[in-house]
């Protein structure tokens, strides 16, 4: 019977590499929907001091406004990997089973805040209730105020939750329609540098810890398998670099991102840089899973089983100690 369903398996990847768009299927190179966020510095690193090229693999990085769009691209086929934080990985776990995690580069425990106007009498998270508040569904920060809200027992009711681009957050500041964002970075330093001296931030205790992941379809991992390690050296060297030399790393993210470099003084102690496949994944994808079937975002009832969804092999090939999912 198990030499059916790999048989199986097989086939569906071969009739997925088949549909994807031709120039994405046959292209020499990677193509990579990166996050324009500082947590994708690894990857700038790597383009920028010409570590892909080192390790023999050619890279495309294309830019994303955020996780969520990032992944949409690699899912269709437009991109061959996406960066991504879990909450979208998670969310579309509850609809189709043909895509990877292969490794976590970045965490945070501040990459999502809650900013405000000080006009708007927000000074404690219980100030929350009655406010509206301007969010990326679908996305870290969705779950982020949901915790929030847990932790300082504000009935969820009681807050109106206003769904909206990162861009559009900027232009709901001018009009003042939403009291409170939970935007995450650089939206925070974008708002608060819009808002200038009525601009505040909540302050909250350490409630969740988000990780950058690396994802892609099963199919597309699979034919380019010879990549991967290839791919995964690049990267431990541009985290080795933004370890030791944190300056330089910091200039080529400003330079990239074309943002003001008080904007990385302002958020660059928040991020912690390494290349892991740890079982805190696993823990945070069923914590959230939980909470998308609590709060009815989901159509499912039952928990995906996440280790089918990770695959450790391109990472644990080059560097075994990095993985410590147990499958």
């Amino acid at each position: 019977m198990n030499w059916c369903l790999h048989a199986v398996d097989r086939l569906a990847r071969v009739l997925v590499l088949s549909l994807l768009p031709a120039a994405v299927a046959q292209a020499a190179n990677l193509t990579i929907a990166v996050s324009t966020t500082p947590l994708s510095t690894p990857f700038y690193v790597a383009d920028k001091l010409g570590y892909f090229a080192q390790e023999g693999v050619q890279v495309t990085i294309k830019d994303c406004s955020g996780g969520k769009q990032c992944l949409a691209r690699a899912l269709s086929g437009e991109q061959h990997l996406a960066t991504v934080s879990e909450l979208p990985l998670m969310f579309n776990s509850f609809s189709r089973k043909d895509f990877s995690i292969l490794a976590t580069f970045a965490t945070t425990n501040r990459n999502v805040k809650l900013v405000t106007r000080k006009s708007a009498g927000i000074r404690l998270p219980k100030d929350l209730a009655g406010k509206r508040i301007g969010l990326v569904r679908g996305a870290a920060g969705e779950y982020f105020l949901d915790l929030v809200l847990l932790t300082y027992s504000i009935d969820p009711a009681s807050v109106t939750v206003v769904d909206m681009t990162a861009e559009a957050m900027e232009a709901a500041v001018k009009n003042r329609s939403v009291d409170v964002f939970a935007a995450f970075e650089p939206g925070g330093f974008n708002l608060m540098k819009a808002l200038k001296d009525d601009g505040f931030v909540v302050p909250l205790p350490t409630i969740y810890t988000m990780s950058f992941n690396l994802a892609g379809l099963h199919a597309v991992i699979e034919q380019r398998r010879e990549q991967m390690p290839k791919l995964f050296r690049a990267l431990e060297k541009a985290v080795r670099f933004i370890d030791t030399d944190p300056h330089k790393a910091q200039a080529i993210l400003v330079e990239r991102l074309r943002v003001d470099a008080s904007f990385v003084g302002w958020a660059w102690a928040d991020y912690r840089f390494n290349l892991t496949l740890n079982q805190s994944l696993l823990t945070t994808l069923e914590s959230q899973a939980h909470w998308a079937i609590r709060q009815e975002l989901v159509a499912g009832k039952k928990v995906p089983d996440y280790l089918d969804l990770i695959d450790t092999r391109p990472l644990a090939t080059v560097r075994p100690a990095y993985v410590t999912v147990v499958k």
